[in-house]
C-alpha cells in the first residue's frame, strides 16, 4: 500500500502557489496543516515545501505559537529593530520611521496574521 503524500502544491493565481503540508496530530489528536502562499514559480513553491518537509523530518519544524499569531505589526517591528545588526544611527532612524508612520496609523495595531492589502489601504 502506498503512503499518503505529506504535502501538495495548488495554484492560487498568477505566480502564486499554496503549499500545504500535513503535520503530526496535536495533543488532542486533531489533524493539523501547515499552509503558506508562495509567490514566484512552481519551482519556488516546491523548494519551500521540500525545505519544510526536511524541517519536519529533522525535528526542527516549529508550529506558530499563539503569542506569535497574536503579534501586532508594531510589536513585530519592535522585535525586528532589537534583533537587527546595524549602525546605531540606522537603528535610530528605523525607530523614528516606525514612530512616525506606524504609531500614527491604525496598521500598527493590526495582527500580523490579519495583515492584508485591505488593512494596508485603510
Amino acid at each position: 500500500m502506498a503512503s499518503r503524500p505529506t504535502g501538495n502544491i495548488t495554484p492560487r493565481g498568477p505566480d502564486a502557489w499554496l503549499v500545504r503540508i500535513s503535520l503530526p496530530a496535536d495533543e488532542e489528536g486533531k489533524r493539523k496543516w501547515y499552509s503558506k502562499t508562495v509567490r514566484g514559480t512552481r519551482r519556488d513553491a516546491a523548494k519551500h515545501m521540500t525545505a519544510k518537509l526536511a524541517e519536519l523530518d529533522s525535528g526542527t519544524f516549529t508550529r506558530p505559537t499563539k503569542a506569535r499569531r497574536q503579534q501586532t505589526v508594531r510589536a513585530y517591528l519592535d522585535e525586528w529593530v532589537q534583533t537587527k545588526r546595524a549602525n546605531p544611527r540606522t537603528l535610530h532612524d528605523y525607530e523614528a520611521l516606525i514612530r512616525r508612520y506606524i504609531d500614527e496609523h491604525p496598521i500598527g495595531r493590526v495582527r500580523l496574521v490579519g495583515l492584508d492589502a485591505s488593512a494596508i489601504r485603510k
